[in-house]
């Protein structure tokens, strides 16, 4: 049997329903185009704009057409939770987080200096994303620490000190 909507339910669907409205007003989408596209009627589509009361489903049809259905899938990720986090480590057996951590590396590229016309390979940078936390590293490339013509990059990229077989 339904019972009454708690309170911070209401407050919830009052505060998501005005910032849906509030999108849509800075995108100047007005409420007709806004139904036409989502593939709803006027009336479901002001329902939902002023009081959150709706389907599930026309709230992330209006959501998705504002650029917002990302969001909401974030929000809703249990690993984007302290508790969430904490279990996927205690659940995850160590072989698939091993996968999922690989799955978020972003880019590794090599760094090129051009020494008259002719591109030297300075070293590799690495990025990723994991558990939220983004880092950077760079390792300059053995040949080009050896090298005479060897700089650092910036000064809080030295180049290492006594690199064996520098000249």
């Amino acid at each position: 049997m339904p019972t009454r909507t708690p309170i911070p339910v209401s407050r919830a669907m009052r505060q998501i329903s005005a910032n849906l409205d509030l999108a849509r007003r800075q995108q100047r989408i007005p409420v007709a185009l806004l139904a036409e596209r989502a593939g709803l009627s006027m009336p479901t589509v002001t329902k939902m704009l002023r009081t959150g009361n709706g389907s599930f489903e026309n709230f992330l049809r209006i959501a998705r057409l504002l650029g917002l259905l990302d969001g909401v899938q974030q929000a809703t990720d249990p690993l984007n939770t302290d508790i969430g986090k904490l279990r996927a480590d205690e659940d995850t057996p160590k072989r698939i987080r091993y996968v999922q951590q690989e799955a978020q590396h972003i880019m590794e590229a090599i760094v090129t200096l051009q020494f008259n016309g002719t591109d030297v390979t300075v070293g590799k940078l690495f990025t990723s994303i994991r558990r939220g936390i983004e880092s950077a590293n760079f390792t300059y490339d053995t040949a080009y620490m050896r090298s005479s013509n060897a700089v650092s990059l910036c000064p809080e990229m030295p180049l290492p000190r006594n690199v064996p077989g520098r000249a």
